[in-house]
């Protein structure tokens, strides 16, 4: 299931401390651009968000997808490297966003499954 780009935000700022304001913001502190780094990789993992849409939502409308390609592209070569504290942060939100998938799809099991009995017992009925 994919995740929209709000969610990923969102989890990312979870996870890693920063708040949403500083996340869409222009200050350039190592944590900041550490989340922002890692908001932009996952988006591009889980969503089907193009580059200008993901550059949009990190730092506002005014940030071009160039500025998106660039977060991705750091955040895959720090990874590659072992980087703890990005690669800390990808983890934490991935499975938290798993864990939401999980959940909802449950929630749409138990649903499902719910129609169906009141389906049978409405036939039992009849």
């Amino acid at each position: 299931m994919l995740t929209t780009l709000a969610r990923v935000v969102e989890v990312v700022c979870q996870v890693s401390g920063v708040t949403e304001r500083e996340l869409t913001g222009f200050r350039r502190a190592d944590r900041i651009v550490e989340a922002r780094r890692a908001a932009a990789y996952i988006a591009r993992q889980r969503t089907t968000a193009s580059f200008t849409e993901i550059g949009a939502a990190m730092r506002g409308s005014a940030t071009r997808h160039s500025s998106a390609i660039a977060m991705n592209r750091e955040a895959i070569r720090l990874l590659a490297s072992g980087d703890r504290g990005l690669t800390g942060i990808v983890e934490d939100a991935t499975d938290a966003l798993n864990e939401a998938d999980r959940e909802r799809e449950r929630e749409r099991q138990r649903i499902k499954r719910n129609k169906r009995q009141r389906k049978r017992r409405r036939t039992r009925k009849g």
